[in-house]
């Protein structure tokens, strides 16, 4: 799989407590969902071939995290504060996007990955040569908004933000996602500012990104938050009282086999989590001794059976509630 060479040179300096995040979107329902995956999970190939399969069967959009994340408290979430470090500048060309790509690369050099993203679409990314973890976030984000306003690129500036995965299918129009280019070139921080001094472009790293006046980029901001996932809202206070509860059923129930507590719990909150897979896997996450640690592939998997098996679990329920009713009434009337 050409993907798995792209994901082991991608990942190839993610530490061991780090995660990087694999997102979908359906085209057809909107659904987004969003995965954090270690280094290890990120290079297994099942996850890919569950990833052809929606991408191919199901209209859904693939994409990965520019930079990694960690826990906080064993919780995880595609937020910044769960950063430590940005390891990429990154330019999206959406419009004239040839010419633009072009410009970027004889004016900064080439980057070390080159994403063709659609006909005339492309994303560059240019890794940093050192660790950043002991430079702040925000500074390294009014570098790369200066960058992105000098090219004319996509005004998508946050540490957050994700990129299509190459070699799968764009379906908004059917392109496959291209990679172009995929080198050893790394750039220092030093290098970027440089550029900027070259270009007699001011820069002040010490002061935190800009807000940017655009209404597009509102309106881009408010769909992102839109496509964050309800666990969001999910307040640590009530996490802890998930926790709570289900280490009181795991210590009624006596046993070490999880999956048992998981069904009660879950039939106890899946009304109240709106019977949502991600949000379940999510609570999971937290509330569980190992910390619910699967595959990609294996978490809708496993809760859509629980689900499933606690729609058994009433539908039996109920028809043996029913079944004495009926054999007293057809009891009745055969008499």
């Amino acid at each position: 799989m050409k993907i798995l060479e792209f994901i082991k040179d991608f990942t190839k300096n993610l530490n061991k407590n780090e995660y990087l995040y694999i997102c979908t979107l359906n085209r057809e329902t909107k659904e987004f969902k969003q995965y954090y995956n270690d280094k290890n999970n990120l290079n297994s190939k099942k996850i890919y071939n569950f990833l052809y399969f929606k991408n191919n069967n199901e209209k859904t959009d693939v994409y990965l995290s520019l930079n990694p994340f960690i826990k906080l408290n064993n919780t995880i979430f595609r937020q910044k504060k769960y950063q430590k470090r940005i390891d990429y500048i990154f330019l999206d060309f959406d419009h004239d996007g040839l010419k633009r790509k072009n410009r970027a690369i004889e004016e900064m050099g080439k980057p070390t990955y080159l994403i063709q993203t659609s006909k005339d679409k492309f994303q560059l990314l240019y890794k940093f040569k050192y660790n950043t973890q002991n430079i702040s976030i925000n500074d390294i984000e009014s570098i790369q908004k200066i960058i992105q306003e000098y090219f004319n690129s996509d005004n998508v500036f946050d540490s957050t933000r994700i990129f299509r995965l190459p070699y799968f299918k764009n379906n908004k129009n059917g392109f496959i996602t291209k990679l172009l280019e995929s080198n050893n070139t790394t750039y220092e921080l030093k290098y970027f500012l440089d550029f900027l001094d070259k270009k007699n472009i001011k820069r002040d790293i010490s002061k935190n990104p800009p807000k940017v006046e655009d209404k597009r980029e509102e309106r881009k901001k408010e769909r992102r938050e839109k496509e964050e996932i309800k666990n969001f809202s999910i307040s640590n206070k009530k996490l802890e009282e998930y926790k709570r509860i289900y280490n009181i059923i795991k210590n009624k129930k006596n046993t070490d086999d999880l999956s048992t507590v998981d069904f009660t719990f879950i039939k106890r909150y899946k009304e109240e989590l709106n019977c949502d897979i991600e949000l379940i896997c999510e609570v999971l996450q937290f509330v569980r001794p190992d910390n619910f640690e699967k595959h990609l592939h294996e978490y809708e998997y496993y809760i859509s059976r629980k689900l499933e098996d606690i729609e058994y679990y009433w539908n039996t329920k109920n028809n043996l509630l029913v079944f004495p009713l009926l054999f007293q009434f057809y009891s009745i009337h055969i008499l």
